[in-house]
């Protein structure tokens, strides 16, 4: 496979009759014109995605550094993959559109075209319609990696497939990671096969386009390798922070669909004659890799279709030499093909029942914007009936828009939309989103930024607001200490606390180890001895080898706190990279009142949440395993080490003084 008419039509297409020169040149056409995904049409919302899209938005536009301003799975041309946005980069956003459209579509037909039709067409229009946006980035990384396999020349379609791979890398780390795996395949594949200029010209190509695109992005080229490293950062703690475990049918067809791909992989490898499908196998192999973690670390309506949705798209990678085989083992290749798409697909409907109907909106809705490019891109509601909220609830912010005007504002949690929506000067800290500053350095990132001159001059915090039943306070728990040191409390804004940072420099919270003690699964602590103490605590929990094995191939189960702060129990998970530095315990603050609380003293409304007691567990994965108490335990060793520290400093006078005083009048 090749490509050539200046990059567009795939290589063959000058030897076809003159009848089906346009009908091809039409059909690439059609499959372009598809999976034209134009980015930022949606208006802005407050929710957690559209959130972390628009605060892309923000960091590309007003110059923000990836990998030391912004950490995140994104990368500066992720806004390419969202469809909220705020209404910026327009030019960008069609041309990056229509490029990775047209690039998708030349290699689509021209892989399929190599294909006997009884495969070829099939997947072909499995592509051309039922791709998500993710499963299209895989199909050209897929298709890219087998153009380049093949690759007998022509400069241009290796620099148009290149080119193509860099742009999905600077978008999505997840993309890059296979990109770069992809090149590599290549590139060691081409110098096996005695083509050294091949290879080096590939490496070179990839390398250029990323550092072209990177600097067009107004990214500076020296903190090129602080984005890699954080973004390994990021992609490190995704598991054991992320996880959500699938129900029992859909971990049997994921399974069954791996199978299907296994065996290709493997009568490819065994039957083949063409030296490429080597690489070709080790691609599929990493590809797959990819889309399991994708799909069954964060299980949901999601991540989940589109695992099955990516696998047929693999196999390309391994029909190619289909002809080659022999007749039997090709017979049977077309049976475990076939068998392949049975089962995604209907993987793909058990987990979404509306996936077609909601495939055919989303083409519908490209066509249009095809047809309306001058206002394809959103605009942001800025007022009236945006700032009533979904479902009537307001998300307008009177206080903050009073009392800060024109200073800098962050949101701490996933609802940065609201600071947009209400045309607030937002500051990021670097991990823009807390529930994602899951590993010690990221939560470290996001306290040394609220030590620095960068630091927003007012935060808005809701206690409550955190994903998967998470400890409330542990989200940027390290940078929570920081901030209730050196802010003040302004009032509550809706369910948000406003606070405003103080005049001196600021300082370190100092909490005070009081106690340390190594615990076993499920024993009881006892802290009533603590009285109304203002508490945190750290914990160490180390998996074992079952669990790091587990954690690798598919994901980890979080260990979870039950405690008693007088009202019952109540059951947290726990994210164990957030719990490496000191994180509030007691007492247990859900609520802003809460936090307003901690300025009086006891018997305020917040001391009388302290927590009494407590205990770690890690709870079975049911459905999957019900019944089997101890298959959790086992990813961990059998003690845990708790430390308990008095957070110095913290109430003190000033920290709710403005707002008790009246000096700060309510909205």
């Amino acid at each position: 496979m090749s490509l050539s008419y200046s990059m567009v039509m795939p290589a063959g297409y000058a030897s076809e009759s003159r009848w089906r020169l346009p009908l091809m040149l039409m059909l690439t056409v059609i499959v372009a014109l598809l999976n034209f995904h134009l980015s930022g049409q949606e208006a802005a919302s407050v929710s957690l995605d559209p959130s972390w899209c628009q605060a892309l938005d923000h960091a590309s536009t007003h110059g923000l550094v990836f990998g030391h301003d912004v950490v995140f799975t994104f990368g500066p041309y992720g806004y390419l993959y969202c469809d909220p946005g705020l209404g910026q980069h327009a030019a960008v956003r069609l041309a990056g559109a229509g490029f990775l459209a047209l690039a998708l579509a030349c290699l689509l037909v021209s892989s399929c075209r190599a294909l006997v039709p009884w495969i070829g067409w099939p997947l072909l229009l499995w592509c051309a319609t039922l791709l998500d946006i993710e499963s299209r980035a895989y199909l050209i990384i897929a298709l890219g990696a087998l153009h380049l396999l093949q690759w007998r020349g022509g400069l241009a379609a290796a620099l148009l497939v290149t080119t193509a791979m860099a742009l999905l890398a600077l978008m999505k780390f997840s993309f890059a990671v296979p990109s770069v795996a992809s090149i590599g395949v290549v590139a060691v594949t081409l110098l096996a096969t005695h083509r050294r200029a091949a290879a080096l010209q590939v490496l070179a190509a990839f390398a250029l386009a990323v550092l072209a695109l990177w600097m067009s992005a107004g990214q500076p080229l020296a903190a090129l390798p602080d984005y890699v490293r954080t973004s390994l950062e990021v992609t490190s703690g995704y598991a054991g922070a992320m996880s959500r475990l699938p129900p029992v049918s859909t971990l049997l067809l994921a399974l069954l669909a791996l199978g299907c791909l296994l065996a290709l992989l493997i009568m490819v490898e065994i039957n083949g004659r063409a030296v490429p499908r080597h690489g070709a196998v080790l691609i599929a192999a990493a590809l797959a890799f990819v889309a399991w973690k994708r799909g069954f670390v964060r299980v949901d309506h999601l991540h989940v279709p589109g695992f099955f949705l990516i696998l047929p798209v693999i196999s390309i990678l391994l029909l190619t030499w289909a002809a080659d085989l022999g007749q039997r083992a090709a017979l049977m290749v077309r049976v475990l093909f076939a068998a392949l798409l049975l089962v995604s697909f209907s993987g793909l409907l058990v987990n979404n029942h509306y996936y077609l109907q909601q495939q055919k909106s989303d083409i519908l809705q490209r066509m249009r914007a095809l047809t309306t490019l001058n206002r394809a891109v959103g605009l942001v509601p800025a007022s009236g009936d945006a700032l009533a909220g979904s479902k009537g609830h307001p998300v307008g912010l009177p206080l903050t828009q009073r009392l800060a005007g024109a200073g800098s504002v962050d949101l701490i949690s996933y609802e940065q939309g609201r600071l947009f929506l209400n045309h607030l000067n937002y500051r990021p800290r670097p991990v823009i989103q807390s529930y994602s500053a899951y590993t010690p350095a990221l939560a470290q990132l996001n306290a040394a930024h609220f030590l620095g001159p960068q630091r927003p001059d007012f935060v808005l915090f809701d206690p409550a607001e955190t994903i998967d039943g998470r400890l409330p306070m542990m989200d940027d728990g390290a940078a929570l200490l920081v901030v209730l040191t050196n802010y003040r409390a302004l009032g509550r804004d809706g369910k948000y606390l406003l606070l405003q940072r103080r005049d001196h420099p600021p300082r370190p919270p100092e909490p005070e180890l009081l106690a340390e003690r190594e615990l076993r699964w499920g024993e009881n602590v006892d802290l009533t001895a603590f009285g109304s103490e203002l508490l945190a605590f750290a914990l160490e929990v180390t998996p074992s080898a079952a669990g790091r094995l587990a954690g690798l191939l598919f994901q980890s189960l979080p260990p979870q706190i039950v405690l008693d702060a007088g009202d019952g129990e109540r059951r947290y998970r726990l994210v164990p990279g957030m719990l490496a530095t000191p994180v509030l315990l007691s007492p247990h603050l859900r609520t802003s009142e809460d936090l307003l609380a901690l300025g009086a003293p006891p018997p305020a409304a917040g001391f009388g949440h302290a927590v009494r007691r407590l205990r770690f567990e890690v709870a079975p994965p049911a459905p999957l395993l019900a019944g089997h108490e101890d298959f959790g335990r086992a990813l961990y060793h059998d003690t845990l080490k708790l430390r308990l520290y008095r957070v110095r400093g913290l109430p003190d006078a000033g920290f709710t003084a403005a707002y008790r005083s009246g000096a700060v009048p309510g909205p």
